[in-house]
């Protein structure tokens, strides 16, 4: 299914293509430069739920436009991951371009304010024309789901296009736990008793090599055997955020983003000064 907005004066510059997938068209928040969906997928605890955007930043407007920081917004209201791609007509070193420009930078303003990664991979270019090339083709997404995109690359496809096809997999359907032991949870005194009982008439002497080795092999296979015993297996749980972020930094995050809009609303130098010094609170506090 395709989604898009049209309308009688203007075409789309932005839709996404939906192909076997349980997904709804977040009508309400797109735009013709804005297409967001709701993707919902089973996992192993019930059903998943992503919001998945295709953008058009266009050149004369802000970086990023005010309906991506409404988006953004409703996500984190909604406590849902997102995922973006744009055309961001955006230069920044962070993402391989060769200088930043005045949009990067406050992209890139945004970013650290909203709690967005750039997936990006290399320095590959995404965009070519005659005489130039660059990369402003961005993939975005909120923290928590960095980990799970796999495989991006600007894919060498002709895409028809000055754009290039930009691949990558995105993990959020039943996957197969991974089952390993920490060694932390390890009860050691349960360790020693297996060990002692393995080991016990083991010979103290050996007068041989093939008698040394035969005891070096039953002391490995004894050690391994009651660690296994005494720190059992356990499958691993992928939280949905990252381990060290708190409540607190996450009011200060939001509180960030919200001085960032007014200063950029308002233009102001008072503004812009109190979004500075709030966000170098925050830098201090995610060092």
């Amino acid at each position: 299914m395709l989604h898009s907005v049209d309308s009688l004066e203007d075409g789309p510059r932005a839709c996404i293509l939906t192909m076997g997938l349980e997904a709804f068209f977040l009508r309400d928040k797109a735009s013709r430069d804005l297409v967001p969906i709701l993707v919902r997928s089973p996992t192993r605890d019930g059903v998943r739920e992503v919001v998945v955007a295709s953008a058009y930043f266009p050149g004369d407007r802000s970086c990023p436009p005010q309906e991506i920081s409404d988006l953004v917004s409703y996500c984190e209201e909604a406590n849902l991951p997102l995922l973006i791609g744009c055309d961001s007509n955006a230069h920044h070193v962070l993402w391989g371009s060769a200088a930043t420009n005045r949009r990067g930078g406050d992209l890139v303003k945004f970013m650290a304010s909203a709690g967005l990664q750039v997936a990006n991979r290399g320095v590959e270019p995404t965009f070519f024309t005659t005489g130039r090339s660059s990369v402003i083709d961005l993939t975005l997404c909120t923290r928590a789901l960095l980990p799970e995109i796999t495989g991006w690359c600007v894919c060498g496809e002709d895409s028809m296009s000055d754009h290039r096809y930009i691949t990558f997999g995105l993990e959020m359907g039943v996957r197969e736990p991974i089952r390993f032991r920490n060694p932390r949870a390890t009860n050691w005194e349960l360790y020693r008793e297996e060990l002692a009982w393995r080991l016990g008439g083991l010979p103290r002497k050996h007068r041989t090599m093939e008698e040394i080795d035969e005891a070096a092999d039953r002391v490995s296979s004894a050690m391994m055997r009651a660690f296994e015993i005494s720190c059992p297996e356990t499958e691993e749980h992928r939280a949905g955020r990252t381990p060290w972020w708190s409540s607190s930094l996450e009011r200060l995050r939001r509180k960030v983003r919200r001085l960032f809009n007014t200063a950029r609303s308002s233009s102001q130098g008072a503004d812009w000064d109190l979004y500075r010094e709030v966000r170098r609170q925050y830098s201090t506090a995610t060092e």
